[in-house]
């Protein structure tokens, strides 16, 4: 099985991750830490607690992390993510606690316990990761791949029309840990904006227990949030998952810099100076979308 740790800001598609994860045999979740982003680090805690709850993954650990960014504050995606972070699904909270060491000594403790074993993928901004290769900076050639949602490398961002929501959110660490010299394999918006789930697609997926939270979570985004019935759902994080275990991304690797002031905050460039990292530029969506689906149907 393949060691990871997730590092999110659960929000909708962070859920959806979640969930996918732990559906995948291959993978086995050492951890899950958390981050603000999304939502504030306290709601999106409580949100992984309540969908390990739901998937019945209790047993899973939680860490909390960073409430604000290296430098400044989050700027949350409430009005994306509904009033409590899941598409306003007002799924029960979790009697469970979260464990008493913080995400980013988590993080340090795990790579350190398996050295070139384990894989962190992360999907919301970067703060947790940078702090951690800060603190301990030899956990940066140990750990045997990252993937991460995020970034814009050769399209349009979403927060900004240069930056992508977690590389702007937190720019700064994602400068760190792009530029730290880790085996960075970068899930940006050049793909997950080509991964989009059509609402009418929701009708075959099962009404279990979790199907059932996976279509209201889409459905009530639709709904709730004003889109147009054009409108189809990205699998940002997702989409990261997959990337992990299937073939349904296509990579190249390019020299880049991130930049972290102005106007252009969090905007990948290319720059023949930069670090050499690999990035996703060409998705089989189609294919994606119905391994989700099957995966969620299990």
């Amino acid at each position: 099985m393949q060691k990871i740790i997730l590092d999110v800001d659960t929000g909708i598609d962070d859920a959806l991750a979640i969930i996918l994860a732990s559906k995948i045999k291959q993978l086995n979740i050492l951890g899950i830490t958390t981050c603000g982003g999304n939502v504030d680090v306290s709601k999106s805690t409580a949100n992984t607690l309540k969908v390990l709850e739901l998937i019945n993954k209790k047993k899973t650990p939680v860490f909390k992390g960073a409430s604000r960014p290296l430098v400044g504050s989050f700027n949350f995606a409430y009005y994306f993510h509904g009033v409590d972070g899941l598409a306003n699904t007002d799924l029960p909270g979790s009697k469970r606690t979260i464990e008493k060491i913080g995400a980013v000594d988590f993080i340090i403790k795990t790579v350190l316990e398996n050295p070139k074993q384990l894989t962190v993928i992360a999907t919301g901004p970067l703060t947790n990761i940078a702090r951690a290769f800060q603190k301990e900076p030899k956990i940066i050639e140990l750990i045997k791949a990252m993937y991460i949602m995020g970034g814009a490398v050769d399209v349009r961002g979403n927060e900004t029309k240069y930056a992508e929501f977690n590389f702007f959110n937190d720019s700064k660490a994602s400068k760190a840990v792009l530029e730290s010299g880790a085996k960075i394999n970068l899930v940006p918006l050049d793909v997950t904006g080509k991964t989009l789930i059509p609402v009418e697609r929701l009708g075959v997926i099962r009404d279990t227990k979790i199907g059932g939270f996976v279509k209201r979570a889409i459905s009530n985004w639709y709904q709730f949030f004003g889109m147009s019935k054009n409108r189809k759902f990205e699998l940002y994080d997702p989409l990261t998952i997959g990337a992990v275990v299937g073939d349904f991304l296509n990579f190249k690797q390019a020299r880049v810099k991130v930049i972290v002031k102005g106007m252009k905050r969090g905007m990948i460039v290319k720059d023949k100076t930069g670090i050499l990292i690999s990035y996703a530029y060409k998705v089989e969506a189609e294919k994606f979308i119905k391994f989700f689906i099957d995966k969620i149907n299990e």
